[in-house]
């Protein structure tokens, strides 16, 4: 594809999202279309979603969740860190048992 006809394109698709914009703005969005989707979206929540305690709720959560999922995977990764050494160990022992005692 040429850059003529890349150039073409861009702006048929510029021409059309600019014509939704002032369909928009005609409406009576201010904004931009993701903006107006993000009201959308926020206008069809539940009204006790949107209460100051569901909201303090809602961020003591996602707190203790931003600290409390890396400190599962770091616990997990430790643990499994663990599991793997002492198999390892146990394996060495086990072959130095089998080997026969070169000075005897």
């Amino acid at each position: 594809m040429n850059a003529d006809a890349e150039i073409a394109e861009l702006k048929q698709q510029m021409e059309r999202l600019n014509e939704e914009v002032a369909d928009l703005r005609k409406s009576g969005v201010r904004g931009s279309k993701t903006e107006a989707m993000m009201a959308l979206q926020y206008d069809s929540l539940p009204d006790f979603y949107k209460s100051p305690k569901a909201i303090a709720a809602y961020k003591r959560i996602q707190t203790a969740l931003f600290f409390i999922i890396p400190i599962v995977f770091l616990a997990f990764a430790i643990k499994i860190g663990w599991l793997v050494w002492n198999d390892h160990r146990e394996q060495v022992i086990a072959d130095q048992h089998k080997r026969p005692d070169p000075f005897n």
